[in-house]
């Protein structure tokens, strides 16, 4: 898949009727069949002829959401659903945006659903970046500054292997651009929360990485017994002085960039975060994506050096290439960022993290299903709601 850089271009068409339409509440009626009427035949008269046969019955404390433009029903709710149509909640989010990083955003990405119920855009800014280089990372919009020319080096045992002499941990001329992003997730159905989540995107080639919920940049609300109103209140008391702590997950990424990983290391960590996702693929596909990994490690090399930050951009660049921007991206992304709350964690050690990473390329290789092993994530590091 060739590199894509950020899209800065897309325009926001709110007035386009497919994805910003204007919903209604209406009852939900239901209709039965008649005593010694046979239900087969009653439901073939009601398709020919669309009108019933018997009395219609209201169901109580339910009501369908309308679709206005087409005027069709997209789903049944409680009567205490909050209904926040996409335009307004789109609106929310270039609020937050912009109360947040002081520029109204542009759209990077927005996805619907075919019938109208899901609906997702990430908001971005060109001016609003962090760069990172081999002294530290340095925000567009504040003074703030981490990292430090002397490395930060973990633990490398003799059971890693080491890079040749000629081969830099990292490339001293490395200058990378993250633009944070605010992702909106709004719903017209049961079961879901609205979201309003924080990440990162490289702007090189347009990865993508949620920062996960240990870093508390996700607000969500249920859509029972509230409003807009109290919606927004919580996002902005949520989001108020969450700046200040945006550049946390940079850090983390620098200390990547400072952390020596060889060559033929490189896809391992990809491996181990998507290992889960990968064992339920057919054989054919696992080989496809084990083989797009090991592609991607010249590329990396070359831009960032031999190192753990190259291999996360490999796991960042594996789930754009496996689930492109389907709804399932949103789970991936936050893979990443959960796996970056463990290495800098006490627990990560980097040479067992790596043997297994090693045997569980190896189950993945077999052309039998690789049976379940337990994942190297703890399972309060992922999203136990993930949002698509």
């Amino acid at each position: 898949m060739p590199q894509e850089k950020l899209n800065f271009s897309i325009p926001i068409a709110e007035n386009d009727p497919k994805t910003f339409f204007n919903v209604l509440k209406a009852p939900v009626c239901y209709w039965l069949p008649q005593k010694g009427i046979d239900f087969k035949n009653w439901l073939q008269s009601w398709n020919q002829y669309q009108m019933p046969i018997a009395p219609a019955f209201t169901m109580q404390g339910k009501f369908a959401l309308v679709n206005q433009f087409t005027q069709e029903g997209i789903s049944i709710v409680d009567a205490n659903f909050t209904v926040i149509e996409h335009a307004e909640a789109l609106k929310l989010g270039m609020e937050i945006f912009q109360h947040t990083f002081g520029k109204l955003p542009q759209i990077h990405r927005l996805s619907s659903s075919m019938n109208g119920t899901e609906f997702s855009v990430d908001l971005i800014h060109p001016a609003c970046k962090y760069v990172l280089n081999r002294h530290g990372v340095y925000s567009s919009f504040s003074e703030e500054r981490i990292g430090y020319d002397t490395p930060f080096l973990r633990d490398t045992s003799e059971n890693m292997r080491t890079n040749r002499r000629d081969e830099p941990v990292f490339n001293k001329e490395i200058s990378d651009e993250y633009f944070p992003f605010v992702r909106v997730s709004n719903y017209l159905k049961k079961n879901r929360s609205f979201t309003i989540e924080m990440g990162y995107y490289r702007y090189k080639c347009s990865n993508g990485m949620l920062m996960g919920k240990r870093t508390r940049y996700t607000f969500r609300s249920s859509y029972a017994n509230t409003s807009l109103l109290r919606i927004q209140e919580g996002a902005f008391h949520y989001f108020r002085n969450i700046k200040q702590r945006l550049i946390k997950p940079l850090e983390t990424m620098w200390n990547l960039l400072q952390t020596p990983l060889a060559f033929d290391q490189l896809h391992l960590p990809a491996v181990q975060m998507f290992y889960d996702d990968l064992k339920r693929e057919p054989y054919e596909k696992r080989l496809a994506a084990i083989n797009y990994m090991m592609h991607l490690r010249s590329r990396y090399v070359a831009e960032i050096g031999l190192n753990f930050n190259a291999a996360m951009n490999i796991a960042t660049d594996l789930s754009h290439h496996i689930y492109g921007d389907t709804f399932a991206l949103n789970r991936s992304q936050s893979i990443t960022g959960a796996w970056m709350s463990y290495f800098k964690s006490k627990n990560f050690n980097p040479t067992r993290f790596i043997q297994e990473a090693e045997t569980n390329l190896e189950r993945l290789q077999q052309k039998e299903n690789a049976f379940k092993l337990s994942t190297v994530l703890e399972e309060d590091e992922i999203d136990e709601d993930p949002i698509f």
